[in-house]
């Protein structure tokens, strides 16, 4: 439990009504009750603020709206809380540095004193884990793998050889980063895998979800850069590339060599070709199918995907041509809407 002053003075925001209010924990405008703080980063949730039960709130700059309890005024009020959160110490403790009885690590591998090696975890000859990272358990580590500073890498990942974290990296369950891209060609006796000698870097604070899959280049470098988040069960193939703080949403799968720009929101379950290029600031719709390069700053929609304005105009169209029919009067054709 803190005061809801001290708090204030940890985030760096403005105070408004007594600083005495006791906070033990932070929840939702809708399931906060007394002693909870909660946020209010839009005009559009003041009725639910008003509702609410909360004890304070933490509330955006850009909200114009006087309250009858407590608040702290902040620039970003979500991350605001998530500090609030971490202050309270609500979030998950990190594990305790060491190796653990039953992890196998090689004799080579280099693993920092304050790293912490969870249950069965494997760390293969010549790995470097760094300060502060934690691998949960039943983590595999190939050869010569480079997991960087404060990394977090969850039940059941894998890390093939030629794989390479920058720092604070996180990996949900069951990633695979590394492992040799989807790649055949026609041989004398039937398909023949060609090898991937290439590698994967995941750049600084890149978080990868659950059940992603990251392939290792054919040549070259598959790169994922920094601040870039990678959704739950995305496919991302061969020499592929995401740039800096672009979002790949549940689903996704980018096929060999395409390009991904900074600072991109892609919906759920898009297919983007090989070799295609987005450039930055675009937003990608859900399900949308790219067999084509886009320029920056174009929002993407369909199958095959074109620019959205142009997508919508067409949508609409085949909307009213499907609703007009044929009708015969006064002894000439005629269309209209039909009822």
């Amino acid at each position: 439990m803190a005061k809801l002053g001290d708090l204030c003075a940890a985030i760096g925001g403005k105070l408004v009504g007594p600083g005495a209010t006791e906070i033990r924990g932070v929840a939702s405008l809708e399931d906060a009750a007394r002693g909870d703080v909660a946020p209010v980063d839009s005009d559009k949730f003041l009725a639910a603020a008003r509702a609410s039960k909360a004890s304070a709130f933490v509330v955006s700059t850009k909200v114009d709206a006087g309250f009858r309890r407590p608040y702290v005024r902040v620039d970003h009020p979500l991350v605001a809380v998530n500090r609030i959160i971490e202050l309270l110490g609500l979030t998950r403790p990190r594990p305790a540095p060491g190796i653990h009885p039953t992890a196998v690590v090689d004799p080579t591998a280099r693993v920092h004193a304050e790293a912490s090696i969870g249950p069965y975890c494997v760390v293969g000859p010549g790995a470097t884990v760094g300060r502060g990272s934690a691998l949960l358990s039943h983590v595999s580590i190939e050869r010569g793998v480079v997991v960087g500073e404060e990394c977090e890498l969850a039940q059941g990942a894998v890390l093939h050889e030629g794989t390479r974290l920058g720092h604070r990296v996180k990996l949900g369950a069951h990633a695979v980063v590394g492992r040799p891209g989807f790649g055949y060609a026609a041989g004398p006796t039937g398909p023949v895998h060609i090898h991937h000698i290439g590698t994967v870097v995941l750049e600084d604070d890149v978080h990868v979800g659950a059940g992603t899959a990251i392939d290792r280049a054919r040549y070259g470098v598959t790169r994922i850069a920094r601040h870039a988040k990678i959704d739950n069960l995305v496919q991302i193939a061969h020499n592929c590339t995401v740039g800096e703080r672009s979002f790949v949403s549940a689903q996704t799968g980018m096929a060999g060599s395409s390009q991904l720009g900074s600072d991109c929101l892609v919906g759920g379950q898009v297919g983007i070709g090989d070799h295609v290029r987005v450039g930055n600031r675009c937003g990608v719709g859900a399900q949308s199918g790219l067999t084509t390069h886009f320029p920056d700053g174009v929002d993407i929609f369909g199958y095959p995907a074109q620019e959205k304005r142009v997508a919508f105009r067409e949508i609409v169209a085949l909307h009213r041509l499907g609703r007009r029919t044929r009708v015969r009067g006064r002894g000439r054709r005629e269309d209209r809407d039909a009822p």
